[in-house]
């Protein structure tokens, strides 16, 4: 029973004796206040930014339509064209591809082909691409339907236009990330005003001048 007690007694000098050092350590050692200083100080502005701004523009809905609304001229769709591409790494396989579509295969059909020994031959994409936001469909003389094989930075392109599309305005939905990003400069700006407004702001330029000496 003695060695139990012993050990626990042991136990409780130890911990006592590294709480007792823990609570020395801003006293003794003044990069480790400091540091422990801009630790809470970073995690309490992180709250309060969360709150204020990053959050705060995800489930405001009603602030981010709002916001939207007042800048739609900034999220606008440029030329596009609905289009599948088909992207190779060789002259004979784009012109197998644009023969095969000549005959009437669809995509899928003409990649099951073209991919039968190489998953590499063919890479197949579907969308509304923005024609100059798009380095290998920028500056290619596109027309409706199907196009001659081109060559872009060593790789072969066919392209098969559905529709071409003028610029247009974009739906919220369609740019809801970058109008998010947008919305939370924006009330990250809102935000530092309301406070230059209640708080004066001083510098301590001793202080500032010495970082980093």
């Amino acid at each position: 029973m003695n060695t139990v007690t012993d050990e626990m007694y042991k136990a409780f000098v130890n911990e006592s004796a590294l709480d007792i050092e823990k609570a020395k350590l801003p006293t003794k050692y003044p990069e480790y206040k400091a540091l422990m200083n801009e630790y809470h100080d970073g995690i309490l502005l992180y709250e309060i930014m969360s709150d204020k701004v990053w959050n705060k523009a995800m489930i405001d809905t009603t602030g981010l339509k709002a916001f939207y609304q007042d800048h739609k001229s900034n999220y606008v769709w440029g030329k596009r064209v609905d289009a599948v591409v088909y992207e190779t790494l060789n002259q004979t396989v784009a012109q197998q591809v644009y023969d095969l579509h000549k005959k009437g295969l669809d995509s899928d059909s003409i990649s099951s082909v073209v991919n039968k020994d190489s998953e590499l031959n063919l890479r197949v994409r579907k969308n509304k691409f923005e024609v100059e936001k798009t380095s290998y469909l920028n500056n290619q003389n596109l027309t409706g339907g199907l196009n001659q094989p081109f060559m872009f930075e060593d790789k072969y392109y066919v392209v098969h236009v559905i529709e071409q599309l003028m610029p247009m305005q974009k739906e919220l939905m369609e740019a809801k990330g970058i109008i998010t990003s947008d919305y939370q400069n924006h009330l990250e700006k809102e935000w530092l005003e309301e406070l230059e407004k209640k708080h004066s702001i001083k510098v301590n330029k001793e202080v500032l001048y010495s970082v980093g000496k």
